[in-house]
């Protein structure tokens, strides 16, 4: 997959050019209890802004196209008839998932769109998903 720009950080002095910059102490957390607690309570809000959000979606259907058009030529060279109509269905499996995933609603096909995630009631109500399972993963 080639690389693409999704921003500038690294075109910036801003970033030290020699070193880690960060010791292990940058990474603690602030609040050490169980994240299972936190999210007890349904918050359905969305973590990142409506611009992150689309790029984020232009992003997923920019690489499931992709991906759904190469099982489609896959699928040709072994017997099936070279058809770009082919049905390909994608499975997804939807990480940290909650009451919105950041699939795309259109271009792409999918098969089991699983979430694993941390509150029930916000899992339920993702409308993206066929099924999903409460897990916490930290």
């Amino acid at each position: 997959m080639a690389s693409r720009l999704i921003s500038s950080f690294d075109q910036t002095s801003d970033f030290p050019s020699e070193g880690w910059p960060y010791t292990a102490s940058d990474f603690m957390r602030i609040d050490s209890s169980d994240d299972s607690l936190f999210y007890d309570a349904p918050r359905f809000v969305t973590h990142i802004d409506d611009g992150a959000i689309q790029s984020l979606t232009a992003f997923y259907q920019e690489e499931m196209i992709k991906l759904q058009h190469e099982k489609r030529m896959n699928a040709s060279k072994q017997g099936g008839a070279p058809s770009s109509t082919n049905e390909v269905n994608l499975d997804v499996l939807d990480l940290c998932s909650s009451w919105i995933s950041h699939l795309p609603s259109s271009g792409v096909s999918y098969g089991r769109v699983v979430g694993i995630g941390l509150n029930e009631k916000e899992l339920r109500e993702n409308v993206q998903l066929t099924e999903y399972h409460v897990q916490n993963l930290n």
